[in-house]
C-alpha cells in the first residue's frame, strides 16, 4: 500500500506540471527557424597561394630529410622542376633502408660540390661585390680560397645531426659506433676522417 501512495504522488506530480506546461505555454518562445538570410552572398575567403608552387615531389625523401622541406636550395630548384634526384640518384635502395646502412646513389663530396653545380649554373647572377659580401658574412672564418663552396652561401644543405657517416667516394660507411643516435660534424667544410686515414 505504501508503494501504492507513492505512485500516486508521482502521477499527481507529473499531471500537475504538464497541465502547468500547457497552461504557460503562451509565455514560452519558440526558437525561430534558422535562417540564412544574409549568408547566401557570402564569398569564402581564397586560401593563399604559395607565391612559387613546388614543381617536383621529394616527399620520399622528406620521411627522413625533413629540414629540406624549407631549405632554400632545395626549394629554389624544386620550384623549377629540379629535384633531389637530379643530383643524388633516384637512391631507391637508400630510401628503403630504415637502419640508414645504405647511401644515396650519388655522394657529392665538398671538393665536386662546384662542378656539381656547374653543370647547370655557369655563372653568378650577382655581382662580385654581392658574392663576396654575402660569403664574408655567412663564413668569416674561411679565408682560403680553396676551401669554397657553393653550399656556403646557397642554403643549408647539410643534415644538421648524422646517425651515419659515408666515404663519399668508395659509399663505404665510415663512422657508425654502437649505440650511436647522432653524431654532429663540427666544421662541415671538413669531411669526416676515415677509419683509415686516422690509423698511423
Amino acid at each position: 500500500m505504501k508503494h501504492f501512495g507513492v505512485g500516486l504522488i508521482f502521477v499527481g506530480l507529473s499531471v500537475g506540471i504538464f497541465a502547468w506546461v500547457l497552461l504557460t505555454s503562451d509565455r514560452v518562445q519558440a526558437v525561430p527557424p534558422l535562417s540564412l538570410e544574409g549568408f547566401l552572398d557570402e564569398k569564402l575567403p581564397e586560401a593563399p597561394e604559395e607565391p612559387d608552387p613546388v614543381q617536383v615531389d621529394n616527399f620520399a625523401c622528406y620521411v627522413c630529410h625533413a629540414n629540406y622541406q624549407t631549405e632554400d636550395l632545395a626549394r629554389t630548384h624544386a620550384r623549377v622542376g629540379i629535384g633531389c634526384i637530379h643530383c643524388h640518384g633516384r637512391s631507391l635502395e637508400h630510401c628503403d633502408d630504415e637502419a640508414h646502412e645504405t647511401p644515396p646513389d650519388i655522394m657529392i663530396p665538398p671538393h665536386k660540390i662546384a662542378e656539381q653545380c656547374g653543370k647547370c649554373h655557369q655563372t653568378h647572377d650577382a655581382s662580385p661585390n654581392e658574392v663576396l659580401a654575402r660569403y664574408w658574412e655567412r663564413v668569416p672564418a674561411k679565408t682560403d680560397p680553396a676551401t669554397v663552396l657553393c653550399t656556403d652561401c646557397h642554403g643549408e644543405h647539410r643534415l644538421p645531426r648524422r646517425s651515419v657517416w659515408w666515404d663519399y667516394e668508395t659509399r663505404e660507411m665510415v663512422i657508425r659506433e654502437e649505440g650511436q643516435r647522432y653524431k654532429v660534424r663540427p666544421d662541415w667544410s671538413v669531411p669526416p676522417a676515415s677509419p683509415r686515414e686516422s690509423t698511423p
